[in-house]
């Protein structure tokens, strides 16, 4: 805190506990925060914490709107980290009896299992014991996504009727590594999100950040131009010192409206959450992913 900082952008790659300490600390002496990663039930209320990435379930209601359109009877959620639950509750409620046409939907749930890239016996078990083949997959890691589509294709699960829809959204950078590896080989329904608005597509955790930083230097830009740049200073934690410009800057950060970024458009909702993010659906078509349809959060 020496150096004079005027933001810290806070990784999705952190530790919830990291996370957390870090959000205090930047409370504490009154330092603008972005946060790439989903809000939580467990985060205390600050005002020096902006939110850039989705807010948390808002890929699982995304996720809702395919099974619309798909019509399933029931599907299996398998999910990989018992954090997951809270960020996936919105498909584990999804849909009344009277919102579906009568249809009832069941819904079993799993856990992936840790700690491990052979997932065989876990896709056994899915298709002899629950007999499933509509499977909706939540994980973070884009190789857990590949290394179950390339066991799956070996149990002959990549055909129809099995269906799958990933809830990360770098499921279309998968594409490349679809096609070298096994050429036009899965016929089964492969559909997913898209947060990345830009072509050629990136990772969502580089284009959040690249975005963050996007973010900060145009708050000072535009302070500026209204004569009301933030000074920098250094705060000592031994001297209980707070940045009296924090709460300036971090105002200027709040009130952005940016256009056309590259997760869309950028501004944030009076408690700093961001304000109506948008998704892309996308399915794999004729051996790539194409965009199917927006859906705003």
């Amino acid at each position: 805190m020496q150096q004079g900082i005027v933001a810290v952008v806070l990784s999705n790659e952190e530790s919830e506990q990291d996370a957390q300490l870090i959000k205090s600390m930047c409370h504490f002496f009154n330092i603008p925060c972005l946060s790439l990663q989903s809000t939580s039930l467990r985060d205390s209320v600050s005002d020096f914490v902006t939110f850039l990435g989705p807010s948390r379930g808002a890929g699982a209601r995304a996720t809702s709107e395919f099974l619309d359109s798909m019509r399933w009877t029931g599907f299996l959620l398998a999910y990989q980290h018992g954090t997951d639950l809270e960020d996936l509750s919105p498909l584990m409620q999804y849909k009344e009896i009277a919102e579906t046409g009568g249809r009832r939907i069941h819904i079993k749930v799993r856990r992936l299992p840790n700690n491990t890239d052979d997932y065989e016996p876990f896709l056994k078990y899915v298709k002899t014991r629950l007999k499933q083949t509509n499977i909706i997959i939540h994980s973070n890691n884009i190789t857990v996504l590949y290394n179950l589509l390339q066991q799956a294709r070996g149990l002959n699960m990549a055909e129809p009727p099995f269906s799958y829809v990933f809830t990360n959204t770098d499921l279309s950078l998968l594409e490349d590594f679809l096609n070298n590896m096994y050429g036009a080989s899965f016929h089964c329904n492969i559909t997913g999100l898209q947060l990345v608005k830009n072509d050629p597509m990136m990772k969502t955790q580089l284009a959040l950040t690249s975005e963050a930083v996007y973010v900060v230097g145009m708050a000072i830009y535009r302070m500026r131009e209204l004569g009301h740049a933030p000074r920098q200073s250094s705060v000592m934690c031994d001297s209980h010192d707070i940045w009296s410009d924090g709460r300036i800057m971090n105002d200027g950060i709040r009130k952005l409206k940016l256009r056309n970024q590259l997760t869309g458009d950028v501004q944030f909702k009076e408690n700093g959450e961001r304000d109506d993010i948008m998704y892309h659906g996308v399915g794999r078509i004729n051996s790539q992913f194409v965009k199917s349809g927006t859906e705003v959060i």
